[in-house]
């Protein structure tokens, strides 16, 4: 199910037959009673936004939810028909895109995705973090890089991968608490812009 956006939200078009970096901000607040310092702090979620040759988007990500009645983490994937900058419980404020690509087709990617951390599947974020290595939304996005790599879907990744998602992540956060401090109606997150580039 795709998330529900804020009113006014800018939609965001991303390029077919590409696969994107996206992160959001992780919050438990809703974008309009955000905490500036708190919001600033706070880490992003990361996840691949995939878009086929017609531009339909499909999300693959390590997330937390409800399996089987208790909350663990687990590899996710959706369709979304609409891309929004703005949800009712978080803001995506980057999308950066993997030069080099060449899909196997969304079927294989899924099914490489699934396993790669299939013996994780259901246990809490805490355990994972606490790990050696340490195991997140973010180092399973650059575990999955490195396959991509390895299986000859893409070009050598940037070495500074990591840096680059972070920083732009960081700037356009700050871009949005900036307009956020400003704000006088609703209507003016229109005014916040995603960062999209490629790398």
């Amino acid at each position: 199910m795709a998330q529900a956006p804020a009113n006014n939200s800018f939609r965001v078009a991303l390029q077919p037959n590409s696969l994107y970096i996206a992160t959001q901000t992780i919050l438990n607040l809703a974008p309009n009673r955000i905490d500036f310092v708190t919001f600033q702090r706070k880490a992003w979620h990361w996840s691949f936004f995939y878009t086929d040759a017609t531009g339909k988007v499909t999300q693959l990500h390590w997330n937390v939810g409800d399996i089987g009645g208790v909350v663990g983490e687990y590899f996710g994937c959706r369709p979304i028909p609409e891309i929004v900058t703005r949800t009712k419980r978080s803001v995506y404020v980057s999308f950066i895109r993997l030069s080099g690509w060449s899909s196997p087709g969304l079927e294989t990617l899924v099914e490489t995705l699934r396993e790669l951390w299939k013996e994780h599947e259901g246990k809490p974020g805490p355990t994972l973090r606490a790990m050696s290595p340490m195991r997140s939304c973010r180092t399973w996005t650059l575990e999955a890089v490195a396959t991509f790599v390895a299986n000859g879907w893409m070009t050598a990744a940037p070495d500074n991968l990591e840096t680059i998602v972070t920083t732009e992540s960081k700037s356009a956060t700050n871009r949005y608490i900036s307009i956020k401090a400003g704000w006088v109606t609703d209507s003016d997150v229109n005014q916040f812009r995603p960062t999209i580039r490629d790398v």
